[in-house]
């Protein structure tokens, strides 16, 4: 019994530990490993159901779940490439009036040049990549994109419209699968590596051996 009594103070005694206060209660109530495990496992089924919210009788068997990060760094190289444009002027302007040196006037419009110029390259690795791949009566198929501003666009297509992929036809450093659709006049860019894929099967049936 008084075991037991002690057993419950305990549990609701803080302590203070280099001047921080402890509640032993709330130490008490953190989640295992496993706890958590299941509650990331419900967390990411949650935002899957979500998802096929948007389109009802969808099924989702292709996500890339880093496409948000896609997007950020095309809104990134915009920005960079806005403000690069809008800094050759304002540079030579200043030196007109002599505020700036030749060489500042020089150096500064080349160095962002060459750092916009980097970025919009790399960019274009990831221009037009596939996000979600969206499946309904064997034929509807809705793919969700990242164009080259990071903005995402949705579009209706079908099985017959897609044309198949083989193994041969490996893309450039065989990092991504170039998808090619009638309706398209661009290839939209599959990334196999880290994606989530909920039915090989069915995405096989419609871009063929994407592997």
């Amino acid at each position: 019994m008084l075991y037991r009594v002690m057993n419950q103070c305990i549990r609701i005694l803080p302590y203070k530990i280099n001047h921080f206060k402890i509640n032993i209660r709330f130490l008490c109530e953190i989640p295992t490993v496993k706890e958590k495990q299941t509650t990331e496992l419900n967390s990411t089924i949650k935002d899957e159901k979500l998802q096929t919210e948007r389109y009802p009788g969808y099924e989702i068997i292709y996500k890339y779940p880093y496409i948000k990060y896609v997007s950020l760094f095309h809104i990134f190289k915009r920005t960079l490439m806005i403000n690069t444009v809008a800094t050759v002027p304002i540079i030579f302007l200043l030196y007109q009036v002599n505020i700036l040196s030749k060489e500042v006037a020089f150096f500064v419009p080349l160095f962002a040049s060459s750092i916009a110029l980097s970025v919009f390259i790399v960019g274009a690795l990831f221009t037009n990549q596939i996000g979600i791949i969206y499946y309904k009566d064997n034929d509807l198929i809705k793919i969700a994109y990242v164009n080259q501003w990071g903005k995402r666009t949705d579009i209706d297509t079908r099985i017959s419209e897609i044309k198949p992929l083989n193994s041969t036809a490996f893309s450039t450093m065989k990092m991504f699968r170039n998808v090619h659709i009638t309706s398209l006049r661009y290839p939209l860019k599959l990334y196999v590596n880290h994606s989530v894929i909920s039915n090989k099967e069915q995405l096989a049936s419609i871009l063929g051996d994407y592997e």
